[in-house]
């Protein structure tokens, strides 16, 4: 059976004169040009790829409309019947891309999983597989549209500026999607952190640009039980800034290509992304996003990740290959022996 679209009901849309903002529930805000938005409202009513092509002058591929749909389905923009979905068993996760000499591991599974669910920030240096790695740095150094991001309505006390993607966004970015989103992925993290991760995933490009910054937040809302931030910047000077900040230790963690950081969302969960400097040549680049609870869950029925000290201190504060810089609060710890996971 052929899969039918649909724009989804929890998406919210504000239409602009050269644009329209889409606010899909749990997910990143979504941009699109008014031609492209022209396309979205032929998917009112549930309709399949093949039909709307038909009656369209459309000057692209078959196959890359349903790319383009496929991509504003990740985004939260449209929703898809499952007819249309792959098959679970077909679609690689995380699991399969995660380094293999510590996620292959059992005994180290169970001890990040322990500082997962402590409430610690996990960070994993070169932790994805590096052709993929190098696929999505590619694919987001090389994009020509980014749009800047900043909240919709002034929040007390919280404000952030970045450049999100702009769409359709890259093939390596919905590649990245049905990764993170995949049901094995989303099994394998519930069970890391012991928090429903069964939702629908959320996931973004960020390009923080010279000035962009994050002010102090938790990143708690409805739903969202687990964050990730997978740090795809190359060749970056830690005097321009841009590095994530845990406010419980204090530590930054500093942008370093295919490094990845996870942590359970909650009231303790503070952090933020410090302003880049005026003077960065580089890009400050990252795919982040969150894992949620099913819709079904009440959100009260969530539990906040505990408050388990952790193993043994890494001796003394300091550099971390580079990767991490302890200021105050808890010491770092290492699972998995040098080079392998830090714990903030």
């Amino acid at each position: 059976m052929t899969a039918k679209y649909c724009i989804a009901p929890s998406c919210h849309l504000r239409v602009l004169p050269r644009r329209v903002e889409a606010f899909p529930e749990g997910r990143a805000p979504a941009f699109l040009s008014l031609a492209q938005w022209r396309l979205v409202t032929e998917f009112s009513s549930p309709r399949d790829a093949d039909e709307v092509y038909a009656e369209s002058d459309a000057e692209i591929s078959r196959d890359d409309l349903v790319a383009l749909l496929d991509g504003w389905v990740a985004s939260g923009i449209l929703e898809r019947d499952a007819s249309g979905a792959p098959a679970a068993a077909d679609e690689r996760s995380l699991v399969d891309v995660l380094r293999r000499d510590v996620f292959g591991d059992p005994a180290l599974v169970e001890q990040v999983g322990a500082q997962l669910r402590a409430g610690r920030l996990i960070v994993i240096p070169d932790a994805i597989d590096p052709a993929l790695a190098d696929e999505a740095w590619h694919a987001l150094d090389r994009h020509p549209a980014w749009l800047p991001h900043e909240p919709v309505r002034q929040s007390p006390g919280h404000h952030y500026r970045h450049h999100n993607v702009q769409e359709p966004a890259p093939l390596a970015l919905r590649t990245c999607m049905a990764l993170f989103d995949s049901p094995r992925t989303k099994a394998f993290i519930e069970q890391l952190s012991g928090r429903p991760c069964g939702g629908a995933a959320a996931l973004t490009a960020a390009w923080y640009q010279p000035g962009d910054y994050g002010m102090p937040h938790t990143d708690e809302a409805v739903d969202r039980t687990v964050s990730f931030i997978w740090h795809l910047t190359r060749d970056w000077d830690d005097a321009w800034g841009g590095q994530l900040v845990w406010c419980h230790s204090g530590a930054s963690v500093f942008p370093r290509f295919n490094s990845l950081s996870i942590f359970c969302t909650s009231a303790h969960s503070m952090h933020f992304a410090a302003a880049v400097s005026s003077r960065a040549r580089g890009k400050r680049l990252a795919i982040n996003g969150w894992w949620h609870q099913p819709r079904s869950e009440a959100p009260g029925e969530l539990a906040p990740p505990g408050s388990g000290a952790g193993p043994g201190p890494w001796p003394g504060p300091g550099m971390m290959d580079g990767h991490v810089v302890a200021a105050y609060g808890p010491p770092l710890a290492r699972v998995g022996g040098a080079g392998g996971v830090i714990v903030v």
